[in-house]
């Protein structure tokens, strides 16, 4: 199997590698505790890193 992300262009690059299950499993624990945060510059906050930690292993 191979995956494909896309670039800020638009465009796909092959070979960027599959996220483990345990980051995986990381961010999606994040998410779920992002549902119960009421203060909105927390879970903007949250969100951003979120993101991040998406990118770093390979989701995004």
């Amino acid at each position: 199997l191979e995956e494909f992300n896309t670039s800020e262009n638009g465009k796909e690059n092959p070979g960027q590698g599959f996220a483990s299950s345990e980051s995986i499993d990381l961010i999606w624990g994040e998410l779920e505790k992002l549902k119960s945060i009421n203060d909105q510059e927390q879970a903007h906050k949250m969100v951003l890193s979120l993101l991040n930690k998406a990118q770093n292993v390979g989701l995004l």
